[in-house]
C-alpha cells in the first residue's frame, strides 16, 4: 500500500486514498472516503476541517457504516470492539506526520 502524505491525498472522486477509494473532497475543507467493497456493509470515512483562526484548525474524523445484508450488524458487531483502535492510531499516525501537537480540552 502507497504512503500516503499530505502532498500525494488525492479529492478526485475514483482515486485511491491508500487503503480507500475517495468518494469527495475539497483540500483544506473535508475528504471523503469508502473502504473497498465488501458484502455485508460499506464504510465510509471523512475528514473535515474547521478553521479556528489564522493558524490553528481542529479536524473531526467521521466514520459511516451502513449494512448492506442481513449479516452487516453481526459482521460489524464483531469487530466493532476494534474499530475505535484502528480510526485513533489512523489519526494519531496523521498528526505525528503533520508534525502538529495536539491540544486536549
Amino acid at each position: 500500500m502507497p504512503s500516503l502524505s499530505p502532498h500525494n491525498v488525492s479529492f478526485k472522486p475514483g482515486d485511491k486514498g491508500g487503503f480507500f477509494v475517495v468518494r469527495g473532497g475539497k483540500e483544506d475543507t473535508y475528504w471523503i472516503a469508502e473502504a473497498p467493497d465488501d458484502n455485508h456493509l460499506k464504510a465510509y470515512i471523512a475528514i473535515v476541517s474547521e478553521g479556528l483562526d489564522n493558524t490553528l484548525k481542529k479536524f473531526y474524523l467521521i466514520t459511516i457504516v451502513k449494512y448492506i445484508h442481513w449479516t452487516g450488524p453481526i459482521y460489524f458487531n464483531f469487530i466493532r470492539p476494534f474499530h475505535h483502535l484502528v480510526v485513533t492510531k489512523m489519526a494519531k499516525a496523521g498528526v505525528q506526520y503533520t508534525g502538529v501537537t495536539r491540544k486536549e480540552k
